[in-house]
């Protein structure tokens, strides 16, 4: 044969060349051969061949290929395909989930053949082709909803389950994972599954939400969202979980992201009480956010809670033009009552005017700040979110809204003024290109504000500490204690009444005024370093309605009226008038010299001293510096 292959290829290759030599510069490719019996016919050629072959080559320095498609343009050794989806399980090591990192997993067809078959049969060769670990065939990729760079959809198989499979365009080698289906025989009116695992190791899967029959679980399929479940009781399901669930019962819409870490949760909507597939208690309406644990809300750039309505989403989320009224309102009252009282000479020596003290300052700052804005240039979808913040600029908007109980908490000073008018043609400019404006404090600033009223209440202690400057304004202030009330000042203190507050006409005006009273007890009032004056347009009376006035002084007493008057100095009473002085007794009795002593009710001691010794004789635990 590959002689005559030989001699066929040297055929037309030229005198003198042999077979070999042209066997070198050819590569055969096929040979045909033909052959007869050598019994001729009658009449036929005696010259036929007996034998011949037919060689098909192509040069040595072509490289050979074999032909791929046919004469039609089909394949002519095509790949298996597969046509359809098909069910698998997930398989993997010891561990509840098998992934690698880019989230693909394992799977098991139904109709391997192994020692951990989902058919429970063996291979018919003998070998294992099913034996649900992790080493079993290649990585299989997982569909998700959304898949980018750095973000999209996360939700990887666990062993156990049953996935649903694909191959892109039938090829067997390019299988994909699409789904995961329900393969469980959950309880009619129980959660969990009555079959809790099966052959290769799969795990028995019913639905955690379902329609039941009996008592909270009495519901149609009213629920859907997602559930999650800790690793170590992925197979059963009996472990902690995180779930996000809508409920769409009608007139009881709800959304519920929750954890059975801490119980921690978020309700909206209409909030209800939900164990697993039971509906149990309302709860009420609108939004909770609770927590066994600690519970922390954090506004690096300002918060605000607020009680004042938005119907239709009107405002911004910090708009809090309600509360910036009412604190105007507050400003203007205490601006008034500061002035009234200093023409009335009732202020501290060091005071300056109405507009300089630091509560009037501190409204009218919380005030600015309240009423700052931020414009934010708009960007296209392909610009970065990062440049629209730094472009960011803040202006002073004008005032809107009703009135509010309002209770404000600033950190930072009187700087917000400043930034708020600085930044209006900033705003002004980013407004006019198309920008977002809206409210957004100037500051780390924490605002309550409710139409209706503030309260606050604790069984234990509270506490109200300010750094600067600590405001009340109100239309009657009442401050009760059960056991002692003290103030300790380090300044001076300032009690005025304008005495025409408006209470509904309950009382004329000259019966208001300031009222000290002491009910038990002593009343006392001391100036230890300094004069004390007591001062009235009309008359002052002092009285005991059981004992005895006393009035004592360490060097003299003097009474004066009308030019007369009555001197008490040095053991003498010196009398004098204008005009006459008149005695009346229903007796005379003259007698000797005769004197009296009187304590003032402090020692001319330290005043530390004096203020030791008095906490001692009230059993106090805490003497006022």
């Amino acid at each position: 044969m590959a002689g005559a292959a030989s001699a066929a290829l040297g055929m037309g290759a030229g005198a003198g060349a042999s077979p070999s030599a042209v066997a070198a510069r050819v590569a055969p490719t096929a040979v045909a051969k033909g052959a007869a019996n050598g019994v001729a016919k009658a009449g036929a050629d005696s010259a036929t061949d007996f034998y011949q072959n037919r060689v098909t080559a192509i040069p040595a320095t072509v490289e050979y290929r074999n032909a791929t498609l046919d004469g039609h343009g089909e394949r002519i050794h095509p790949r298996p395909t597969i046509l359809g989806t098909q069910t698998a399980l997930v398989v993997g090591a010891d561990d509840p989930v098998h992934t690698d990192r880019d989230h693909r997993i394992r799977v098991q067809f139904h109709w391997q053949r192994g020692a951990t078959s989902s058919s429970r049969l063996p291979h018919p060769a003998g070998t294992d082709n099913a034996p649900a670990k992790s080493d079993l065939g290649a990585w299989v990729r997982v569909a998700e909803p959304v898949a980018g760079g750095d973000w999209g959809g996360h939700f990887v198989p666990r062993v156990g389950q049953e996935v649903l499979v694909q191959f892109l365009h039938g090829d067997v080698d390019r299988p994909v994972v699409v789904g995961a289906v329900y393969n469980g025989a959950g309880g009619e009116n129980a959660a969990y599954n009555q079959v809790q695992s099966g052959a290769a190791r799969s795990t028995g899967n019913a639905p955690a939400w379902f329609a039941g029959t009996d008592g909270a679980h009495a519901h149609n399929v009213v629920l859907s969202g997602f559930k999650s479940q800790e690793l170590a009781s992925s197979a059963g399901g009996s472990g902690g979980y995180n779930q996000l669930v809508m409920d769409d019962t009608p007139g009881q819409s709800r959304l519920t992201a929750s954890t059975t870490q801490q119980d921690s949760r978020l309700n909206l909507g209409r909030l209800k009480q939900q164990n697993d597939n039971e509906r149990l208690d309302d709860l009420g309406h609108g939004a909770e956010l609770a927590s066994k644990a600690s519970l922390a809300v954090r506004g690096g750039q300002g918060l605000l809670v607020s009680a004042d309505a938005r119907p239709n989403a009107s405002g911004a989320a910090l708009d809090s033009s309600e509360a910036a009224t009412s604190l105007d309102m507050a400003a203007e009252s205490a601006r008034s009552l500061a002035t009234s009282a200093v023409a009335q000479q009732a202020k501290l020596d060091q005071e300056g005017e109405p507009a300089e003290l630091p509560a009037l300052k501190g409204l009218t700052h919380v005030g600015e700040v309240l009423r700052q804005t931020q414009t934010r240039p708009r960007v296209s979808s392909g610009s970065s979110g990062a440049s629209a913040g730094s472009n960011a600029s803040a202006s002073a908007a004008s005032p809107a809204g009703g009135a509010s109980a309002s209770s404000a908490s600033s950190a930072g000073g009187s700087s917000g003024g400043a930034t708020a008018g600085s930044a209006g043609g900033d705003a002004a400019d980013a407004g006019a290109a198309g920008g977002d404006t809206a409210t957004a404090y100037g500051e780390a600033h924490f605002q309550f504000s409710a139409p209706a009223g503030i309260g606050q209440y604790t069984p234990a202690s509270a506490f109200l500490v300010a750094g600067s400057t600590l405001v009340h304004v109100a239309p009657d202030v009442n401050w009760s204690a059960i056991g002692d009330v003290v103030t300790d000042v380090a300044g001076g203190i300032v009690l005025y009444t304008d005495g025409k507050g408006d209470d509904g006409g309950s009382r004329p005006a000259n019966q208001k005024g300031l009222l000290l009273h002491a009910a038990a007890g002593k009343f006392s009032l001391h100036a230890q370093q300094d004069a004390a004056t007591l001062n009235a347009r009309d008359t002052v009376t002092l009285s005991s309605t059981h004992a005895t006035v006393q009035i004592d002084a360490s060097t003299h007493i003097l009474a004066t009226a009308g030019g007369a008057y009555m001197r008490l100095e040095n053991g003498q009473v010196q009398l004098h008038a204008p005009g006459k002085v008149t005695f009346h007794a229903g007796s005379h009795s003259w007698q000797g010299p005769q004197s009296a002593q009187a304590s003032a009710g402090f020692g001319g001691g330290p005043l530390c001293d004096a203020r030791v010794r008095g906490a001692a004789q009230q059993g106090g635990a805490v003497v006022p510096i």
